[in-house]
């Protein structure tokens, strides 16, 4: 799953830790919404895209993104 979502399996995960750190509900959506159509529609790994993204990035920096997207690995179930 993880190489045929390109990594946007990890979109939940990230949108919860974006409302946990501040970031409205509605907007958290809207930054993984948009990284997850353009992984998709233009064939692009979906954490580049995340780490590249001011809005995303400034809230949550690449390392953060990485714990984040490990300890879903981890805890599937969480």
């Amino acid at each position: 799953n993880l190489g045929r979502t390109r990594g946007a399996i990890f979109s939940g995960a990230v949108l919860l830790e974006l409302a946990r750190k501040g970031i409205a509900r509605e907007r958290a959506y809207e930054l993984v919404q948009r990284n997850a159509m353009r992984s998709f529609q233009q064939a692009r790994d979906f954490r580049e895209l995340l780490e590249k993204d001011r809005d995303v990035t400034a809230a949550l920096t690449p390392e953060e993104q990485t714990k984040v997207r490990q300890n879903r690995v981890r805890n599937p179930g969480s």
